[in-house]
């Protein structure tokens, strides 16, 4: 969303902002950002495509919440009220408003409320048809007082952001979503004039009320309104809630709050509503109070919204004038839009037909919506594969298909990899694909372009195995070595959790650091990563990985220490690590529990210390399984990074420590073999002091698994 919110502003938005107007681009980028955010289903009134509906807003006092009302009625500019159509007797007020990214200002946006100096003073987009998440942007906007999101589809957790930069805020209504997380602890710090808090309907969580927010809680002493009803809110219910004498409404129904209501709460002088777990035959919270009981299994449920018809329009994708032409009078405010292919071999031909019942057995509105709440895309390439899903794909995936998360993921990896120019079987008919026309063996189709609509199984690179139920084919193995990947690895290849095979080693522009969600493989055997530029620490949760037998890393920018945690990794047999300069401190003792090693290259790097006796154990000479121990054991410097008595091969620095390591070009440059005392098949070799560094010493022979020496 920030990457289109940006194009948006630089090639396409029409107000042609100047460049020294920075007050006015950020708050314009800002509500850019919410709406690509959001909009991951077309909204259901002004949204930026001319295809969707734009009516005016009509804001009465008879609403239910009075303090949407006060706000709207204070926050409309006096320039952005249409007088002729006010009301006296219902203090009704209709607002012309403009669509969104419409070159109007966006204080006349349809739901944005601005003050007389144009700045943002409140959102309003209730039933709006909203999907995505809340983005943290928002923060920005210091004028905020007010947002109301009531029954849309938004997901993801509620941004802190908020609560350390907006301390403005009276109203917040998000209700009838599916958000989940905690609320944060910022909104109770710093919103001290908050009186409406209403998040009844998601699946929020947390101790609400404990000891410590008591401490800082006192900052919502204006609050009128607290709705928690229908979430995940656990634990005793405080008394310091009885300190915001001003509440006039609390609903607590529908969670796993426990305990007694307190007397403290029950005695609020202004108190009208009280609605808690306290009805069946054991209740959760015992209250004498209450004004309203419920069961915890739900009693008088709210229906949650229904999600309105989606509109077949691709999700807006930036082309920048650069890379397509522009056409002259445009008359769409929105980017220009990525069509899909004409082709339409599977896909029903009723899918532009709301109301008509696709293969799936649903209308293509229900498919949508249905897909969207099983996939929940959290990041932008999730949303392009989401959007690419439900929209292009002539494969045309059910909702009930237990193929969908591994083809959403698929496609999620290809968006954020910059599949488009592959080496091989790009998407992009101007690139090769070989593998379509030839194949290993007679009985296996070749491989396939990525994002056809042949199954995920047959692209190129990607292998499959049957499940247990013999019903269904998913990933094993994802092999685009030397493919010219490039960007950071997505967290979506958490969602691939039969993975036995990764690699993508010699890409050269991978980047970034290694996902969180890698540990969510337990079935992965090897990684290869070697020779890319992925950087940062090694995450924790990659030494959950048990079935792990190759980790390969050699040639990246790793850094940081080696977590003991590695020890947990009782089938690892190759462990490659070696030209990572940034590594440090000692290796760990808890290498030694690794007994199924038979590789371990650790030179390049800035470990230090001795190594563990423990790992000196593991060598065959000593009954082990370790035949090949590399290190950066050898002289100069005087003494060694690392004193290994040991080591079948030790490297050393010709320049001084700190600066063979300051880059990685010249530490490869900078180190040659001092000894080698056993490498298989060639024990007998005399490499000589002078003998330059083999980019890959030693290397794995994948099958049959041998060792040899590459130059």
């Amino acid at each position: 969303p920030q990457f289109m919110a940006s194009q948006w502003l630089i090639y396409s938005d029409e107000a042609n902002l100047c460049p020294d107007q920075t007050e006015e681009i950020q708050q314009r980028y800002v509500f850019a950002v919410f709406y690509y955010s959001t909009s991951l289903l077309p909204w259901n009134n002004c949204g930026a495509q001319l295809t969707s509906p734009c009516t005016s807003i009509t804001t009465a006092s008879s609403r239910s919440n009075v303090y949407i009302s006060k706000l709207l009625d204070g926050a409309f500019s006096s320039s952005f009220k249409d007088t002729t159509h006010m009301n006296s007797s219902s203090a009704a007020t209709i607002i012309v408003t403009q669509r969104w990214l419409s070159p109007h200002n966006e204080c006349s946006w349809y739901g944005v409320k601005c003050n007389d100096k144009l700045k943002a003073m409140y959102i309003w987009l209730d039933s709006n048809n909203l999907a995505g998440t809340i983005p943290f942007e928002l923060s920005s906007l210091l004028s905020l007082t007010g947002i109301s999101l009531l029954r849309n589809s938004l997901y993801g957790t509620l941004p802190s952001s908020l609560g350390d930069s907006n301390t403005n805020m009276v109203d917040v209504q998000v209700a009838f979503n599916n958000l989940s997380g905690t609320v944060p602890a910022s909104y109770s710090k710093n919103w001290s004039l908050l009186k409406s808090f209403n998040v009844e309907g998601n699946s929020l969580q947390g101790s609400l009320f404990s000891s410590s927010y008591d401490a800082f809680g006192a900052s919502f002493a204006t609050l009128e309104e607290l709705v928690l009803a229908d979430n995940l809110f656990e634990g005793t219910i405080s008394p310091g809630l009885g300190a915001f004498r001003n509440l006039t409404r609390i609903s607590l129904e529908k969670n796993s709050f426990t305990g007694t209501m307190p007397p403290s709460i029950c005695e609020l002088p202004n108190l009208i509503v009280l609605e808690a777990d306290c009805a069946g035959p054991v209740p959760e919270v015992t209250c004498s109070c209450c004004t309203k009981c419920y069961t915890d299994s739900g009693g008088d449920d709210t229906t949650l919204p229904t999600f309105a018809p989606f509109s077949p329009i691709m999700m807006p994708i930036f082309v920048p004038p650069s890379l397509s032409p522009m056409k002259e009078n445009v008359t769409t405010y929105a980017p220009t839009i990525m069509s899909a292919p004409s082709t339409t071999t599977n896909k029903p031909t009723a899918t532009t037909d709301n109301n008509s019942t696709s293969k799936c057995n649903m209308t293509t509105s229900e498919r949508n919506n249905k897909i969207l709440k099983e996939l929940l895309p959290t990041s932008s390439e999730g949303e392009r594969a989401f959007s690419w899903i439900v929209n292009v794909d002539e494969k045309y995936v059910c909702p009930s298909d237990p193929t969908l998360p591994q083809r959403y993921a698929l496609a999620a990896f290809y968006f954020a990899m910059n599949g488009d120019a592959w080496s091989q079987c790009s998407h992009n008919v101007s690139l090769p694909c070989d593998e379509e026309v030839s194949s290993n063996s007679s009985n296996t189709p070749p491989s396939s372009r990525w994002l056809s609509s042949t199954s995920e199984c047959y692209w190129y690179g990607i292998s499959c195995s049957i499940s247990m139920d013999n019903r269904t084919r998913l990933v094993s193995s994802l092999d685009l070595h030397n493919n010219n990947l490039a960007n950071e690895i997505p967290s979506e290849i958490g969602i691939l959790n039969t993975l036995k095979t990764f690699l993508l080693q010699s890409n050269k522009n991978i980047n970034g650091t290694l996902p969180t969600t890698l540990g969510q493989l337990p079935m992965l055997e090897e990684l290869d990563l070697d020779k890319n530029q992925i950087g940062g620490r090694l995450p924790l949760e990659l030494f959950r990985l048990h079935s792990l037998q190759i980790l390969a890393l050699s040639d990246n920018k790793f850094s940081g220490p080696l977590p003991s945690e590695i020890g947990n990794l009782g089938n690892l047999s190759w462990v490659q690590l070696f030209g990572n300069a940034d590594f440090s401190g000692t290796l760990p003792t808890q290498m030694g529990e690794l007994f199924y090693m038979t590789v371990l290259t650790v030179q390049k790097t800035n470990f230090t210390g001795t190594m563990p006796s423990s790992v000196c154990a593991l060598l065959q000479s000593r009954g082990g399984m370790l035949n090949t121990l590399q290190a950066e054991c050898g002289t100069p410097p005087n003494p060694p990074l690392i004193k290994c008595d040991c080591c079948t091969g030790c490297f050393s620095s010709y320049s001084s420590v700190n600066s063979s390591r300051s880059n990685n070009n010249g530490l490869m440059k900078g180190l040659a073999f001092v000894s080698i005392d056993t490498i298989p098949d060639r024990a007998g070799m005399n490499l000589g002091d002078s003998m330059q560094l083999y980019h890959d010493v030693i290397r794995k022979n994948r099958s049959p698994r041998e060792w040899q020496v590459i130059d």
